[in-house]
């Protein structure tokens, strides 16, 4: 048996890396391969990574445009392995502009093809676009209720097992412990700051986290500023930043859920860690921004819905639960008063956040969905 992987984002390499670890933990086929794109995680787990887009991956039209020329190569690369690997399965991870097409070329040579964590259609896009999906593949597993039922809808071989991240949100130390390894005071606030996992996620947001840190830092003298490292060739450049702000802040390479246990707040970019800090129970803040002409092409030209929400805890709850500052009002000024606000009364929010843990299914959807993925070969 052969599976093709492609995953082309930091949280489609983290949630791969558990799937292809349990599909492996229990395959009786000795000779199961599992190949295709992805980073370090999927490598680390096993799969042979011909290819790897991360560091390319970004948000947005203008922001998309540099990386274009080499994302496409790669999608060569990875049809051009449809035909020299001839593999049994296709098993796509996010990344929507990149596997669709893939996806569609693997239907059209006959292979059976998955998506795990398919677009976001039901919340973003038209019912036209579910149906695109739908068309190229066997079987869709869902990480959200209100996507299940919309692709069910529209025709789709569709499964949700709850959200998977519940499976994988632990933090492998004690909060004592880690403050200990790292020379951390409990006494004082710890605050993360999430900077992002792209390229151009870190130039647009980190001045702006940063600046917000700093505001924060004048209240709270002792505050102490952690800032998990999605990648380690981001590090020079936090670095050298970081040297144009007052804030007594340090770069760790360890777990992010290590990190996040042992934090009282967390300021960050939009995407999956807003979750990750709602199921560990860590107030978080929601930040940020695209190009202008982005927001404004999504909005005027594609005629994009725009939801009542931005994070995916707000969403998911279909309610607000953390606060979220997108475009303009991504302001250091009024992120950080929103910061001081909850360091020091941090129950509220903490209350708020159970609901979103709630909602996301129960415990156990990695194993579930490693089960229906070999069913399907």
């Amino acid at each position: 048996m052969k599976i093709l992987v492609s995953a082309g984002e930091v949280s489609s390499d983290l949630y791969g890396s558990f799937l292809v670890k349990e599909i492996v933990r229990t395959s009786r086929d000795l000779s199961l391969q599992i190949l295709g794109m992805g980073g370090e995680k999927l490598a680390a787990a096993g799969m042979d990574v011909r290819c790897d887009i991360i560091e390319r991956s970004s948000v947005g039209l203008v922001e998309t445009l540099p990386n274009i020329p080499a994302i496409y190569l790669v999608l060569r690369k990875m049809i051009s392995l449809l035909d020299k690997e001839k593999p049994d399965l296709v098993l796509a991870i996010d990344s929507q502009g990149f596997n669709l097409p893939l996806l569609r070329e693997a239907k059209k040579r006959g292979i059976k093809t998955a998506y795990f964590i398919p677009p976001q259609e039901w919340l973003w896009g038209t019912e036209e676009n579910l149906k695109k999906v739908v068309a190229v593949c066997d079987l869709i597993i869902e990480i959200f209720e209100d996507g299940y039922k919309a692709y069910k809808e529209n025709g789709g071989n569709v499964k949700y097992f709850g959200h998977p991240i519940l499976d994988i949100a632990k933090s492998t130390l004690p909060k004592e412990t880690f403050l200990k390894k790292h020379g951390l005071k409990n006494a004082f606030p710890i605050i993360s700051l999430g900077l992002g996992s792209r390229k151009q996620e870190l130039k647009k947001l980190l001045p702006k986290i940063l600046k917000t840190a700093e505001l924060v830092a004048k209240e709270f003298r002792g505050a102490q500023f952690l800032i998990p490292l999605s990648n380690t060739k981001f590090r020079k450049t936090i670095e050298r930043h970081l040297k144009k702000y007052k804030i007594n802040a340090k770069t760790i390479e360890d777990s992010s859920y290590n990190i996040l246990n042992a934090s009282d707040l967390l300021i960050t970019k939009s995407g999956t860690i807003n979750v990750e800090a709602c199921v560990l129970n860590i107030p978080n803040i929601m930040m940020y921004e695209v190009h202008p002409f982005t927001y404004w092409i999504a909005e005027k030209v594609l005629k994009i819905k725009v939801p009542p929400y931005f994070s995916l805890p707000n969403l998911i709850a279909k309610e607000k639960i953390i606060p979220e500052f997108v475009q303009k009002e991504a302001d250091p000024k009024k992120i950080a008063a929103e910061a001081v606000k909850i360091l020091k009364n941090p129950q509220e929010i903490k209350i708020r956040m159970q609901k979103v843990t709630a909602a996301l299914g129960s415990p156990g959807a990695i194993k579930k969905i490693s089960a229906e993925i070999s069913s399907l070969i």
